[in-house]
């Protein structure tokens, strides 16, 4: 049995793939919106009580939008990486 967190042995395969997360967003909203708005709508619920409280990692300008993206193809970022728009 494998152990360590679900997220330590998930990272791996996620660190360097934006593409699989967002290919099961759009094939969970292609094969079910109604699911889709109600999973939402409960995050979003989750959100504003504090229940989930995102990860941010680094905040960068826009000007530094670059440097941005090159940290996320790193794989060493845990979290979000948040463009601050000004």
């Amino acid at each position: 049995m494998p152990s360590g967190t679900a997220a330590d042995l998930l990272m791996p395969y996620f660190s360097k793939s934006v593409g699989i997360r967002v290919s099961d967003l759009y094939t969970y909203f292609g094969s079910d919106p109604e699911g889709m708005s109600a999973t939402l709508a409960s995050v979003a619920g989750d959100l504003r009580a504090g229940r989930i409280e995102p990860q941010v990692f680094a905040v960068e300008s826009l000007a530094r939008a670059e440097e941005a993206h090159a940290l996320l193809e790193s794989g060493v970022v845990r979290g979000k990486v948040v463009i601050a728009v000004d």
